[in-house]
């Protein structure tokens, strides 16, 4: 009998591993309300410099998770070390590799990442629902998008507050039908009533910085794919899977922002939903089906936020049932006036900072450069660096610096002209 030091880790889950639903379990955490920001976004730097922009954060994105997955590994190995032979040594969440790299400050780090990039993702949820919604009523009635933000307020905030998310696991689908029914509908309205257009541009270097926010919103879901990966059953599989849905995302949305820009050139909205023509039957059923999913989807990502937030410091006091050991059978609802407190105050400040901004696409930027292209192109790189020190070979060593080179430098010019975006912007188109 050989000892814990000797024992692979045991990599595999009690899930089946299987591959089919894997695919589309990715691919919706790649599809989402971002998908509609990237036609502006390629606006935003030409057509050629779109595609080949998609194409390249793509290919990255994929190659920091494999990255992600590597500090993964290297971390149940030296938790296997340290175990009982033959312990099941379970696969890391995002913050524990943090740990395991730069101790609680790696951890607390990926965690506040994590949570702004999921509470800024309900600010622009907030800013679709008001957009789409004002659309909606605009000729029978007028209503201000900030209006219809604070009358779906309450109902945010009341299943934000439910302390049983697999209540609407359901609306998963039911979303992701919504979103194809969407982009389809889009791309039919625009074969129909516009030609392509043959002026438009090719480069746009100046705004280059805001396409690279609204295509990191779109494909860095790392702090999504690291749960996905851990729970599929197989992580030595899951790159292949990753592979194929990486593909068809990118396919599929450089066709749908590719279309729609040379539909609309200079005039693509921050939503590619306003372009659609008020009072139509077509943007009337986009319009209210995206807001449905949306609404659905909102908890869910505040709940990641905050579940993040409260963990990464240790925050029991404002939880649902602080006092409760965890996986314990709980109430359905929480006794904790802390917790509605702490959670309707957060979802207030959404609601506040969605009606002051009135550009989606904007918006997203921002989100993406701010948040998400520390948590996909910085903290990835920086964890590998440390946890495999002088295994890593000069080119790789060469590879995640120049990575983290480029995160940061998208991160410091994509949330700076962002910021002016929003300033200057004076139209919700």
């Amino acid at each position: 009998m050989t000892d814990g030091a000797d024992q692979t880790p045991l990599l595999g889950a009690s899930q089946k591993f299987n591959p089919f639903g894997l695919f589309w379990n990715i691919v919706k955490a790649f599809a989402g309300a971002g998908t509609f920001a990237l036609p502006w976004a390629v606006m935003n730097a030409g057509l050629w410099g779109g595609v080949i922009g998609i194409i390249l954060i793509a290919f990255l994105s994929n190659f920091t998770v494999r990255t992600l997955l590597k500090c993964s590994f290297k971390v149940m190995q030296n938790q296997s070390k340290q175990s009982i032979s033959g312990h099941f040594v379970a696969p890391p969440s995002y913050p524990d590799i943090g740990r395991a790299a730069f101790g609680t400050l790696g951890a607390r780090a990926i965690s506040t990442f994590s949570a702004l990039m999921c509470f800024g993702v309900c600010v622009a949820y907030y800013t679709l629902i008001g957009g789409n919604i004002h659309e909606l009523f605009a000729s029978h009635m007028k209503v201000e998008p900030w209006e219809v933000i604070w009358v779906v307020f309450p109902i945010t905030v009341f299943l934000s507050c439910l302390t049983d998310m697999s209540k609407l696991a359901y609306t998963s689908i039911a979303g992701s039908a919504a979103l194809l029914v969407a982009m389809g509908s889009v791309v039919i309205w625009g074969l129909e009533g516009h030609k392509i257009q043959r002026h438009y541009s090719y480069f746009e270097w100046e705004t280059l910085p805001l396409f690279l926010g609204g295509a990191a919103f779109l494909f860095l879901s790392h702090v999504i794919l690291v749960p996905l990966a851990n729970s599929c059953g197989n992580i030595k599989k899951f790159p292949r899977v990753l592979d194929a849905s990486m593909v068809f995302v990118a396919v599929v949305n450089i066709a749908f922002a590719a279309l729609c820009y040379l539909y609309f050139t200079g005039n693509t909205c921050g939503s590619v939903i306003s372009n659609l023509p008020q009072n139509s039957v077509v943007g009337d059923i986009v319009r209210i089906g995206i807001s449905l999913e949306v609404m659905a989807s909102f908890p869910l990502v505040a709940g990641s936020g905050f579940e993040a937030f409260e963990t990464g410091f240790n925050l029991e006091r404002i939880r649902a049932f602080p006092y409760l050991p965890a996986g314990q059978p709980h109430p359905f609802f929480s006794r904790n006036i802390f917790y509605y407190l702490y959670r309707a105050g957060t979802i207030a400040c959404f609601a506040i900072l969605a009606s002051a901004v009135k550009n989606f696409g904007i918006l997203v930027s921002l989100i993406g450069s701010l948040t998400i292209a520390a948590t996909g192109f910085v903290f990835p790189q920086a964890f590998y660096l440390k946890l495999y020190g002088h295994e890593v070979s000069k080119p790789d060593f060469v590879a995640q610096v120049l990575i983290i080179c480029f995160g940061v430098g998208m991160t410091v010019l994509g949330t700076v002209q962002s910021i002016q975006g929003i300033i200057h912007s004076s139209s919700s188109c």
